[in-house]
This record gives structure tokens, sequence and C-alpha cells, in this order.
């Protein structure tokens, strides 16, 4: 806290490195802002590769991030952060329409890059274990469709541009799990159950807190 009030006027927040409970290393911090639609297509086939190729052609982009030592990005995991509390405010902080999931994207990606900086330390780190509050097991679902949602935030463009060049790839993922092979039936599944929740998305999603309350899928008890 004492650090980021003593940082610039840019510096909007500030942030850390995180590690899983192996001690692996977990990518923090990102610059990015939200393509323009061309670019974020180009992005889209990329995902649709199967997992060994995607891997293969991010692995100089994951091994710079890893490596950076750059202090200041546009964007971080809301796993941790501090950020300035007039900062906070005037950028409207987490949009109340994300129940879980995509909340923290949203507010860097569409409000808070361009106009401020992530200060990130190396010297100071947390152990963050992921999926411990998925009690359910529903977080790959409840996931999809926050993502609809942040897409819908960024415009109607983005949203029929993922689900036209995405869903190809779990009809295929949903075939091989018919079949017997795979492990990502799940995956599929849940992409396909998220299409419940367009008609709302598409209406009244794409305002901020548009939505009378956080869009939280069914199966997850209040």
């Amino acid at each position: 806290a004492q650090r980021l009030e003593e940082s610039g006027a840019d510096v909007g927040c500030v942030t850390c490195v995180f590690s899983d409970g192996r001690g692996a290393r977990q990518v923090a911090v990102y610059n990015s802002h939200i393509p323009n639609i061309f670019c974020f297509a180009s992005k889209v086939l990329l995902h649709s590769l199967p997992e060994r190729a995607r891997n293969i052609l991010w692995y100089e982009y994951k091994k710079k991030v890893a490596n950076e030592l750059n202090p200041l990005w546009t964007g971080c995991s809301g796993a941790l952060f501090l950020m300035k509390s007039h900062i906070f405010e005037e950028t409207g902080g987490f949009d109340p329409d994300f129940f879980m999931y995509c909340e923290d994207t949203e507010l860097f990606r569409r409000r808070f890059s361009g106009r401020y900086k992530v200060l990130y330390f190396e010297d100071l780190s947390i152990e963050h274990v992921q999926g411990t509050s998925d009690i359910y097991g529903l977080m790959p679902y409840q996931n999809q469709v926050s993502y609809l949602l942040y897409l819908r935030k960024c415009g109607l463009a983005y949203l029929l541009t993922w689900l036209s060049l995405i869903t190809p790839k779990y009809l295929t993922l949903a075939l091989i799990g018919r079949l017997g092979y795979g492990t990502h039936k799940k995956e599929s599944s849940g992409f396909f159950q998220s299409w419940t929740y367009l008609p709302l998305i598409i209406r009244k999603g794409g305002d901020f807190g548009g939505l009378p309350r956080p869009l939280k899928i069914d199966e997850i008890p209040d």
C-alpha cells in the first residue's frame, strides 16, 4: 500500500508475482487493450487450434512474459491487486453484471488501460491456488457465461465473431466426446449450455450494470 501511494500519478494499481501451490509461476500482468475486430478474429482462430499447436505458437510469447522485467503494465489478474481508491471510483470499479470471472478483464481492458498503468513488483510474491473456490465443479460453465458477457460489453460484433469462429471447435470436441475419446466433454458441454443466457446477454448485457442482477448460472445455489 505504501509503494502504491508513493508511485506516480500514471500508476493506478500495484500487483506482484503469482505462483501456484507447486511453485510454478503464473502470468499475473499483461499489456493488452481490446484489439480491433480483425485482430480479435485471428486470436479466436488461434484459440480454436488443438492445444499442442497453440502451445508451440505461443511458447515464445509465454516465455517472454515469464521473464519480463518491465515494471509497468496495462492490466493484471484480479487474484490480487491494490488500486488507488479514487481511480477505482473514477473507472467505475467492477461491473455488477459479473457474478464471477472476467470482471477484472473487463475493468482493466475497457476502462483502465490507456489511462493508467499497473506497477508490477518482482520482489514480492503470493501463492495463488486456482480452483479451490469451485466447490460445485461448475467453474468452466460459469466462466463460459461470464466470457460471453465480457464480449458483449466489448461490442456485439466481438460476441458474434467469437460464436461464429469458435463453435466448430466445440462441435468437434462434442463429437469426439460422444465417440468416447478426448477429455474436453465437460468444456464443450458448458459452451453450448452457456447459450441459454445469450438472449439476456445480447439484450441487456452491453451497458454497465445493465442486468437486473449479477449473471450467475442457475446450477450455483444462491
